[in-house]
């Protein structure tokens, strides 16, 4: 699908995020994007007509932050709103492969022009852009229907136990561009010590299996857990979407900050899961934004919030 259009490089897809606005600018440009939706935006709308709504996703996603985009259109399908579809976006092929029923909302980009209803709202608040039972439905619909991804769930689900802990753990670029990490690092060690208190306040876990996109850190780094259980550091299948399935089948999940990790949560709830804990915070939000959040609207009221033992903010380890 829509093979020539190019995917973003790792580089490219990073000056997004190391590309920095002043203030003054940021401002300028939210007031014009405002006048420009509120006024233009709706004489153009008066244009476009017809069944097809095209959702549109941020050069940068990827598959965690599709998935979200692909859940409104499929509940604004279930629903009779709209005959939405997500824009196809380079890399979405192995989503679609994997989950052959994603490929029926996904749209190549020859149906998108400029007649096309359009969207570019990322629905990130999972309690109220999606509700639990649109979520389910997507879960059950779109993706539990999977062939292979259900073999995936069996195969994972045969390694953990009904006292299993996973701990997800996401590193990459988080960590290694500063730009991003001020935004996005957190404290991972103190804070999956902190979760782990926490969670031996329900259970003591019988083996801890960690996901991660760097096993090798989460070793080096992580090892002395072994004396609350005997920790897995080695890759369990291959691919993201066994990492997936893993996280998915977990009775005992421990979340670090990553759109997949919640995702794999996500469809756990349909599946064994018991329980939750996660940071109480995903990234830096910006003062000057005026965004205050109770929760991180990617985190499920019911997972249980960790919060830094000594007060702290997670990433910038400012007191809160």
């Amino acid at each position: 699908m829509d093979s020539d259009i190019q995917p973003i490089n790792e580089s490219e897809r990073v000056a997004v995020y190391t590309v920095q606005h002043p203030a003054f600018k940021r401002a300028v440009d939210t007031a014009y994007n405002s006048i420009r939706h509120k006024y233009l935006g709706k004489y153009i709308n008066l244009l476009r007509r017809g069944e097809k709504f095209i959702l549109l996703s941020y050069p940068i996603s990827r598959g965690g932050n599709w998935l979200y985009l692909w859940a409104r259109a499929a509940t604004l399908r279930h629903h009779g709103t709209d005959k939405a579809s997500l824009l196809y976006g380079p890399g979405m092929e192995a989503w679609t492969e994997e989950f052959p029923k994603l490929a029926s909302i996904t749209a190549p980009s020859s149906e998108y022009t400029f007649f096309t209803r359009r969207s570019g709202y990322f629905p990130t608040d999972i309690e109220k852009d999606i509700s639990e039972e649109d979520l389910h439905f997507f879960i059950r619909e779109y993706l539990l229907s999977s062939e292979s991804f259900s073999e995936r769930l069996a195969r994972m689900q045969d390694i953990v136990d009904e006292n299993s802990l996973v701990i997800n753990i996401r590193r990459g670029d988080y960590y290694s561009v500063p730009q991003i990490n001020e935004v996005f690092g957190i404290d991972t060690v103190t804070y999956v010590e902190e979760a782990l208190k926490k969670l031996q306040d329900t259970v003591t876990p019988s083996k801890i299996i960690f996901v991660s996109d760097d096993l090798q850190w989460c070793e080096e780094n992580l090892s002395h857990l072994n004396s609350v259980a005997p920790c897995i550091f080695e890759k369990q299948g291959s691919g993201m979407f066994d990492d997936l399935a893993l996280v998915a089948s977990a009775p005992y999940l421990i979340l670090t900050n990553t759109t997949f990790g919640y995702w794999g949560a996500y469809i756990g709830e349909l599946l064994t899961q018991k329980l939750v804990l996660s940071p109480d915070i995903h990234q830096v939000i910006p003062e000057d934004a005026r965004i205050y959040q109770s929760r991180p609207k990617m985190h499920r009221t019911h997972w249980v919030a960790v919060h830094h033992p000594e007060g702290k903010n997670w990433i910038t380890g400012e007191m809160l």
